[in-house]
């Protein structure tokens, strides 16, 4: 009989790394059989997507509260494949709101349980958060170093073979191919703008992306804008924004690591993608917004602030600012542009950012990590059951 595993991406970025992931499995078992919740990338790998909430991540305490029938949905229905389908194995990748009590569910069912890119419990959650994790979850992959040691201390078990965006982020062009292909001026700046993966960043981070762009125009006259979506299904809500707007620009769907790497500066969302621009060597500039409501408990209730220093993981990797951080109050069309136009203008602020990202991008490790991941996974499963 031939493997059987359910994966589960509840994010873009995460089908992202599931599709990446599959494709790995695949080649060291091309009779495997994958099956359960993604997107169209795992879709395309050969996952048997069984159903698709990508659309409706969020991040934040309050920001899920409309979408918690969707997830209640789904998580019921995952629970019913896992019964009918009794895989030798439950993989869930990020989304640790959703993934955790399913996880639970699947363990109680007497079947193995997989995280792929883990819960972040270890960097921002408490000692009991990090022992639930570690009981609920039969193998856990980190994708950091200390994260690693920090499960492993608390009993876990655990591998790691270095962070997936180093065999992910990997632009397809150099710089300079990219940038000669373009129909666009080729003497003025390019600006690559990314809102997220998340329907709540495109609403509330591209209109301030675009303002910052006509302010860094009347700074420093024509620059070449491009929008790197992460997922068709917001192109047509990005194309209203920027209509709305009057403004001229490029959409790319599909090319976001050739986008980064052609991009003198970027404007981004929190996320995996600043990991990316690091692998990539792309100057960015993080920005982010969150309901007041979810500010106000992760603060006062979680203390998420007293707990880590920076926002963004490259940042936290090297314990100091490489890439400007634009968060809650601060995250204005006037900062962004102010620190895009300084970028833009001073070669030694461009170079010293690059040089603190491939410092980052040497922590993350060598290339080859998901296929190790899948060797992993691989050998894991094939152990009998305790």
């Amino acid at each position: 009989m031939p493997f059987k595993l359910m994966l589960s991406a509840a994010e873009v970025s995460a089908d992202v790394h599931g599709a990446v992931l599959a494709e790995e499995l695949k080649k060291l078992d091309k009779d495997i059989v994958l099956f359960g919740m993604g997107g169209e990338r795992m879709a395309a790998a050969g996952v048997n997507v069984k159903l698709d909430i990508t659309d409706k991540s969020t991040v934040g305490f309050v920001e899920p509260l409309k979408h918690l029938p969707t997830y209640f949905k789904a998580l019921r229905t995952l629970v019913r494949l896992l019964k009918k389908e009794k895989p030798d194995a439950l993989v869930v990748i990020d989304a640790q709101g959703f993934h955790m009590p399913l996880a639970k569910k699947a363990k109680k069912l007497g079947i193995k349980t997989i995280y792929y890119i883990a819960p972040q419990e270890w960097l921002w959650g408490t000692e009991k958060g990090v022992k639930k994790v570690v009981e609920t979850i039969d193998l856990l992959i980190a994708a950091f170093q200390k994260e690693h040691d920090i499960y492993k201390n608390a009993g876990g078990n655990v591998i790691y073979f270095g962070h997936p965006v180093v065999d992910i982020a990997r632009p397809s062009h150099s710089k300079e191919e990219l940038r000669s292909a373009s129909s666009v001026a080729k003497d003025a700046p390019f600006v690559g703008i990314f809102p997220g993966s998340r329907q709540q960043e495109v609403e509330k981070l591209l209109p301030m992306m675009l303002d910052a762009i006509k302010m860094i125009e009347n700074k420093l006259g024509k620059v070449n804008p491009v929008i790197g979506l992460s997922s068709p299904k917001f192109r047509k809500r990005v194309e209203e924004l920027v209509e709305k707007r009057n403004m001229n620009l490029s959409i790319v769907e599909g090319g976001t690591y050739e986008t980064l790497a052609a991009s003198d500066v970027s404007l981004a969302s929190a996320g995996t993608l600043l990991l990316e621009a690091a692998v990539v060597g792309a100057p960015i500039i993080m920005t982010y917004k969150l309901a007041p409501l979810s500010y106000f408990i992760g603060k006062y209730i979680f203390k998420i602030d007293k707990k880590i220093s920076f926002y963004s993981m490259p940042n936290i990797m090297a314990n100091e600012r490489i890439i400007p951080e634009y968060v809650l109050s601060e995250a204005t069309a006037e900062n962004l542009a102010s620190e895009a136009v300084s970028i833009l203008s001073d070669r030694v602020k461009s170079d010293n950012m690059k040089h603190g990202l491939n410092q980052v991008a040497a922590l993350l490790g060598e290339p080859g990590v998901v296929s190790r991941v899948a060797r992993g996974i691989i050998d894991f499963i094939s152990q009998p059951k305790s």
